[in-house]
């Protein structure tokens, strides 16, 4: 009988309460995410990470039981934080489009806001790569994916009213992952115009909008 691997802990242990911790934290997490991007995940190691921070084995481990819970941790910091700026993006009206040319600006806008803040954070790009790859990180992926899902069906709900609720939530959710693929595509490859490739990702999700209303005659 083949004896199933036990499941690897990927919660982190403790969240710092005083200043100095948060500061070794960020510390640890800063280092993870930048030896992640120079080293990948196999070769990653938790001494490797404590010696880039600057911190004692002993230390790491009062927050972190191993690796997998670092690249954890960074993964939902990261979407935590393009969440944020997608909420906020929202809340100061970038659903509210008039037109097909004011469709593509506002959503260029959210697009260029969130390559960056992938292309700022400490191995952000690795992250984005390996959220589906890496099984520790489906979870993470997934919640997140459904948050954005959520937040903007709310709201797209008011605005296609006469687009079938399960058609609607499709559509968000592959245009949504059309765009993130977009960003990663920007990130991997330097030699690409960042911004046009963008605006043409915020072309092609504009105009699947447009067949969608299309498609359903408004009452």
């Amino acid at each position: 009988m083949t004896r199933r691997a036990a499941p690897v802990d990927v919660e982190t242990k403790a969240q710092p309460a005083q200043r100095r911790s948060r500061e070794t934290y960020d510390r640890i997490l800063t280092a993870a995410g930048e030896l992640l991007e120079e080293v990948g995940m196999e070769r990653i190691s938790t001494n490797m990470v404590a010696e880039r921070a600057g911190v004692s084995p002993a230390a790491l481990y009062r927050y972190f039981p191993n690796k997998y819970a670092l690249v954890v941790a960074l993964a939902e910091l990261l979407a935590s934080m393009s969440n944020a700026a997608i909420v906020e993006w929202i809340k100061a009206g970038g659903l509210e489009t008039r037109n097909l040319d004011e469709a593509v600006a506002k959503n260029f806008e959210i697009q260029k806001r969130a390559t960056e803040i992938i292309r700022a954070f400490p191995g952000g790009p690795w992250i984005a790569r390996s959220m589906r790859a890496l099984p520790a990180l489906r979870d993470v992926a997934n919640r997140s994916r459904r948050d954005v899902v959520d937040q903007l069906f709310a709201i797209q709900r008011g605005r296609y009213p006469h687009v079938p609720a399960d058609e609607l939530r499709t559509a968000i959710r592959l245009s949504t992952d059309a765009l993130a693929s977009n960003s990663l595509m920007v990130l991997e490859d330097p030699d690409l115009d960042a911004d046009a490739m963008l605006r043409e990702g915020c072309l092609m999700v504009a105009i699947y909008y447009e067949h969608l209303d299309a498609r359903y005659p408004r009452p």
